[in-house]
């Protein structure tokens, strides 16, 4: 009678330790696949910027188009406006010169570009 008290004993431990090194496991698997998670939303999130960056460079080629079209010093169709920030957003001053505009657009480009590529490679990364 001794010896199978002894044996359920022991099963029961080996029990207690088989579900301690299960809920470790699944522990552990759990904080990779959250771990994953979080990589995944980051990628979703700069995957969402790429696009968006992507649909500013086509904007930003359609209005250079229109600029290189049209003559004369100021824009008829575009002007550059900076604003105070806030609810009404009142204009302190506007920029109508094509050249300076197609300048800028330009310049925007570059940066959208560069900025496009970094995403790409932490996308890849």
């Amino acid at each position: 009678m001794k010896k199978e008290n002894v044996n359920e004993i022991e099963v029961k431990e080996v029990e207690v330790i088989n579900a301690e090194m299960m809920q470790e496991e699944i522990d552990r698997k759990t904080a990779e696949l959250e771990k994953c998670l979080k990589v995944l939303e980051f990628k979703k999130e700069l995957s969402k910027n790429r696009k968006t960056f992507i649909q500013t460079l086509d904007q930003l080629q359609n209005a250079e188009d229109c600029l290189a079209q049209e003559p004369g010093f100021d824009s008829e169709q575009y002007k550059m406006k900076f604003v105070e920030a806030g609810y009404r957003e009142n204009e302190v001053f506007s920029l109508g010169n094509r050249d300076i505009i197609m300048e800028f657009i330009q310049f925007i480009r570059v940066r959208i570009h560069r900025k496009i590529e970094e995403i790409e490679t932490q996308l890849i990364g």
